[in-house]
């Protein structure tokens, strides 16, 4: 069955090992199909530790947002060390989607992750935007769709899709259309 996602797939991103990546509690190895083309490149993932990197480094790009504007902050939040038992305790639940909701959203309510107790994480309403757009209609100008949120992440979503076609795919030998 790998070879099938895999040739599905094209290898490309983490096509031929499924959801694997997805799963933050998960610790999981593959066997290369060519060994030989890959030398040095690891087999055993390990993505408690991965997200909990990658969670460290959206951290550090929030508090070097808030350095740069401290008027838009409401504390001086924490230092990740001190919420990084907590977070990883998030990252290891393995349980459906809403599980995972709430075992975030208790961290968050405690005060284990933005420092004041009863916070609360915004639900992602990923309608919302769709409707925002799509009830744009045809006489609104060009300003008005630029002032809309779901404008702005449309946008973002081009640049990373270029970027990764264009930029970061070839890097790595990579071509894809």
């Amino acid at each position: 069955m790998t070879w099938l996602a895999e040739e599905a797939s094209g290898a490309l991103g983490h096509g031929s090992v499924a959801t694997y990546p997805d799963r933050p509690w998960l610790v999981w190895r593959f066997d290369y199909e060519r060994p030989d083309a890959v030398a040095g490149m690891r087999s055993l993932h390990d993505n408690p530790d991965t997200y909990l990197k990658g969670c460290r480094a959206l951290h550090d790009v929030f508090r070097q947002f808030a350095r740069r504007h401290p008027d838009l902050r409401e504390n001086g939040g924490h230092d990740f060390n001190d919420i990084a038992g907590s977070v990883r305790a998030a990252l290891l639940t393995q349980a459906d989607k809403a599980g995972r909701i709430a075992v975030w959203q208790d961290a968050a309510r405690s005060g284990a992750l933005f420092g004041t107790a009863g916070e609360t994480i915004t639900d992602y309403d990923g309608d919302a935007w769709k409707h925002q757009w799509d009830s744009l209609d045809d006489s609104e100008s060009y300003n008005a769709a630029m002032d809309l949120p779901a404008w702005g992440f449309y946008q973002a979503a081009a640049l990373h899709r270029t970027y990764v076609l264009r930029d970061l795919l070839p890097k790595h030998g990579l071509i894809a259309d």
